[in-house]
């Protein structure tokens, strides 16, 4: 199994003062071969408007009524290689 966190930044989850990477993806080496389908890249993408002014999550507040998530999305984008 590949993990696509290696070489990519971020973090998809943060809870009091710790960031972390809870969110993953699981990868078969068919991923990595140079044939077929492959995984291009991958990390948490950059969309200011999931993120509050302390540069965590914009998490949903009930209260409020605002936010979005506490966990971050991954992306993973991917093309396919004819042999």
């Amino acid at each position: 199994m590949g993990e696509p966190w290696i070489g990519a930044d971020g973090f998809t989850y943060s809870y009091r003062d710790s960031r972390d990477r809870l969110d993953h993806l699981l990868c078969s080496p068919g991923l990595y071969d140079g044939a077929g389908l492959e995984l291009e890249s991958f990390g948490v993408p950059e969309l200011p408007f999931l993120y509050g002014p302390d540069g965590l999550p914009f998490g949903w507040d009930p209260v409020l009524r605002d936010g979005y998530s506490d966990h971050l999305p991954v992306l993973a984008e991917f093309s396919r290689r004819d042999a």
